[in-house]
């Protein structure tokens, strides 16, 4: 048993978080407003404390929560039975969608209670292996208070697990139009790319689309898309919960998903969303988690190749056998999709539970590190730029005490990032290898 301390970071956190641990009771058939067991399920139990503390014969979620915005924290501490005001920090003040205020001044106030809550929880862990935090950069709650809590976490805890489930700014201005959105991307990808394990990249674009086109959904909201991430997410950890023959700890997983420390940027694909009109098949699952319209984040896979990925199928009665040679046979049949340099690129791994939530008997889950996330990043980068360069909306961090500097180094690193996640990363690490063996003494 490896626990896990899930953050909720900012509004958009708070929200995620608070949809993610109600799905992972109902998988447990925990009841989310006693926390009791519910009677006649108990053989389902597996590893229950991944995410949940037990207290008193009832099950409450392990969460540390913070904003500097007082509404959507005290709405789910007043609604949710089980939530308790001592691991929450937040203020009333406001946070002007500004990086620097989350970093710096408003956010700077609040770390001390944040860090002492995360002590907290984690003492009471047997065996704690790491943090899983909810945010968005694109606030400035979400980007700045989470940029300080996982550089401090960082620094506390060096040789814990730290994964994020990030929401990044769309490529439609839709979604992603305030004005400060895209300088507070480029600021906390500094953060992320040196204080996390792994990121989850997700963006309201994508899930906007899978709520119109799977669900069929045209006035949709926060809480569809949430869910859409919960399912995602819950389908991805279900081997730490259940029986699973691969990825029973997230350091395991970011060993099967990291070629290089700093490519640890995945996107996550998920099937079914939707009740079809027959049971899906493993081919059909396979197919449908490297289709571009079942990614939460949205951009075309076909830019890029697949570095690593592993797919979690879930069913009650999974044909272990079946699913892995009809995976081989689909990696031999794709063989351009993925890099020729990683062995192995395609893991599996099956857990014989499946969601109450899912509509169907089964489903699959694909976690993928793939170079066309590239894309994604040259958009946010390039809007930084131009912003930068032009120096517009610098003022307002400049006067939170930031410096012009902090900015350009931010700017220097996301593109650094963009550059290794290119095609020619491989090539270019074998031609140094070639020339380290080809080189005389």
């Amino acid at each position: 048993m490896r626990e896990i301390v899930s953050l909720f970071i900012g509004g958009c956190g708070n929200r995620i978080g608070n949809c993610f641990w109600k799905g992972i009771m109902r998988e447990h058939n925990i009841d989310t407003n006693t926390g009791e067991r519910i009677e006649g399920f108990e053989d389902v139990e597996e590893n229950l404390n991944i995410f949940l503390d037990e207290r008193e014969d009832k099950f409450v979620p392990r969460v540390v929560m913070a904003d500097l915005e007082a509404e959507t924290i005290e709405s789910m501490i007043k609604n949710e039975n089980l939530l308790e005001s001592k691991f929450a920090s937040f203020q009333r003040c406001g946070n002007g969608n500004c990086f620097s205020r989350g970093m710096y001044t408003d956010g700077a106030l609040l770390i001390r209670n944040i860090m002492d809550q995360a002590r907290k929880s984690v003492e009471q862990c047997d065996f704690f292996e790491g943090f899983q935090m909810f945010h968005s950069i694109i606030g400035g709650s979400g980007s700045g208070l989470g940029s300080l809590v996982v550089s401090k976490l960082r620094e506390e805890f060096p040789d814990k697990m730290m994964a994020t489930a990030t929401v990044l700014p769309s490529n439609k201005d839709d979604y992603g139009s305030r004005s400060l959105s895209h300088y507070n991307a480029g600021l906390s990808m500094h953060y992320l790319v040196e204080n996390t394990d792994f990121v989850t990249c997700l963006n309201n674009e994508a899930l906007g689309n899978i709520c119109n086109s799977k669900l069929g959904l045209e006035n949709y909201g926060y809480e569809h898309m949430n869910n859409l991430i919960t399912q995602a997410i819950c389908g991805f950890t279900s081997p730490l919960r259940f029986s699973g023959i691969l990825n029973s700890s997230y350091r395991k997983l970011s060993t099967n998903l990291v070629p290089f420390p700093r490519l640890h940027f995945f996107t996550v694909s998920h099937s079914p969303f939707c009740l079809g009109d027959t049971e899906p098949t493993v081919e059909g699952l396979t197919s449908d988690v490297f289709n571009q319209t079942n990614l939460l984040i949205s951009m075309d896979p076909s830019l890029g190749r697949y570095m690593t990925n592993i797919i979690t199928y879930r069913d009650n009665e999974p044909n272990i056998s079946m699913i892995e040679e009809y995976v081989r046979k689909f990696k031999k049949d794709n063989e351009a999709i993925f890099k020729e340099w990683v062995p192995n690129n395609i893991h599996t791994s099956v857990c014989k539970s499946i969601s109450p939530d899912c509509p169907t008997k089964s489903s699959a889950t694909m976690v993928s590190n793939t170079s066309a996330i590239k894309t994604v990043f040259n958009k946010i980068s390039d809007q930084f730029t131009v912003m930068f360069r032009r120096r517009a909306f610098l003022h307002q961090y400049l006067e939170d005490g930031m410096d012009e500097m902090e900015f350009t180094e931010a700017e220097s690193n996301f593109n650094d990032l963009q550059s290794e996640y290119y095609d020619d990363w491989g090539a270019w690490c074998e031609e140094e290898e070639e020339g380290e063996y080809d080189e005389e003494p």
